[in-house]
């Protein structure tokens, strides 16, 4: 029977909780370099558990918004590419909206305190 170890989600928490309890007898210039590893690690977490999720939302507003299917890299090269040639300005709207859900996505993995309560990602689904 395999033991049961923890998770990487586990792991990071715990590292996170670790270091921030650690960094309160520092002095102040290495409990910033503290306090920026435990916003590195939460960026890492955030990530592993949401990039699936938000990525798959991307591709498929992309595939909507180009009309057609790819990987989500070649999707967004393909908009770069049309953005700057000017294909997509009769379609303003949904690549502005697009545009907006793909930042907001993005912040909720960065530093989701800077979102507002109205612009939380959506689920993959909804």
């Amino acid at each position: 029977m395999a033991q049961d170890r923890p998770n990487v989600d586990n792991l990071l928490a715990t590292a996170i909780e670790d270091l921030a309890a650690l960094s309160g007898g520092l002095p102040d210039d290495e409990r910033f370099r503290v306090r920026v590893c435990t916003h590195l690690l939460s960026i890492v977490r955030r990530e592993l558990a949401q990039a699936g999720d938000l990525n798959a939302a991307e591709q498929a507003r992309l595939q909507d918004l180009l009309g057609h299917d790819g990987d989500l890299a070649a999707l967004n090269e393909e908009l770069s590419a049309r953005i700057r040639a000017g294909e997509l300005d009769e379609r303003w709207t949904a690549l502005s909206d697009h545009l907006r859900r793909s930042a907001i996505e993005r912040l909720a993995v960065v530093n989701p305190d800077h979102l507002r309560p109205e612009d939380s990602p959506e689920p993959a689904d909804g």
